[in-house]
């Protein structure tokens, strides 16, 4: 049987303006995810760089200076909660 869960954990990352702009289009979007919202984009790029990637390693980002997105904190005491 399959289940639904859902993993909330708490992150701060820092991303800059640039990233939004360059995934906010339709162009980008055809190509890697159907994203429309800036919250779209931050929570794919911190659910990876919490995992240990680099914003130049995600598809669809990989011209943007790795700079571009830092993850400033992680919070393990929230960290990777199921909810079912």
């Amino acid at each position: 049987m399959k289940r639904l869960y859902m993993v909330e954990f708490s992150a701060e990352v820092e991303i800059d303006d640039a990233v939004f702009d360059s995934a906010l289009t339709d162009e980008w979007r055809g190509d890697f995810h159907d994203f429309h919202e800036r919250y779209q984009v931050a929570e794919h790029i911190a659910f990876n760089l919490v995992r240990g990637s680099t914003l130049s390693q995600l598809d669809g980002f990989a011209d943007q200076q790795d700079s571009g997105a830092a993850l400033l904190d992680f919070y393990p005491d929230n960290a990777w909660e199921l909810k079912k």
